[in-house]
């Protein structure tokens, strides 16, 4: 048994052949047993899942991939529920805190400083408001699992063809971060100083 097909699905379809793209199925129900033989990992809970567990991914122009077959969400049915889920949450908390869910005009990426396409960030673990970021640095974490975990493969592959350059690299973001929690540290100890001073005159 096949499940329920809009039109709006068997247009991609008709639409493909009639451009005379080369589509290795003719009918999305063609495509189904396809998709109910062949796994792929989710890139959220590294699960092998049917294709059939996996939505289509309907963002792009082309709905088609290089091969013919049609592109898949990287994220299981599964998986896509439960972030979306989280990210309602984090928009609810974000909200109560007076964080817009829309970026600031002007605001720049917390990764790689751009301005375009900016969007709401938060995190999958704790359900909350993590920072804005460009469409493309967005979508990257969610490839690499949007863990530390995820990305340091990426990392030591990187280290294998210039590993004085990464390990540089990392030096530096080290650095960085010490500093930076440094300066939260000596900012937190004046806030509790002024807290005390205050409490004094009150007194």
């Amino acid at each position: 048994m096949y499940p329920k097909f809009t039109e709006n699905e068997r247009d991609h379809y008709k639409k493909a052949l009639a451009g005379g793209r080369k589509i290795k199925h003719e009918t999305p129900e063609q495509e189904y047993v396809y998709r109910s033989k062949t796994f792929k990992e989710c890139s959220k809970c590294a699960e092998n899942k049917k294709l059939t567990e996996f939505d289509f991914n309907c963002s792009g122009r082309d709905q088609f991939n290089k091969d013919g077959y049609r592109h898949h969400r990287p994220e299981c049915k599964k998986c896509k529920k439960k972030a979306s889920s989280g990210k309602q949450q984090a928009k609810k908390i974000a909200k109560e805190m007076g964080i817009s869910y829309k970026a600031p005009h002007g605001i720049k990426c917390g990764i790689c400083d751009k301005k375009k396409k900016m969007v709401f960030d938060h995190c999958h673990e704790k359900n909350i408001f993590r920072g804005y970021l460009c469409d493309c640095c967005n979508r990257s974490l969610g490839c690499f699992r949007d863990n530390i975990d995820g990305i340091e493969p990426v990392i030591n592959y990187l280290h294998k063809c210039c590993p004085m350059e990464v390990e540089n690299k990392l030096q530096e973001i080290l650095l960085n971060l010490k500093k930076k929690n440094k300066i939260k540290k000596a900012s937190k100890e004046l806030n509790e100083e002024s807290k005390n001073k205050r409490g004094k005159r009150t007194s």
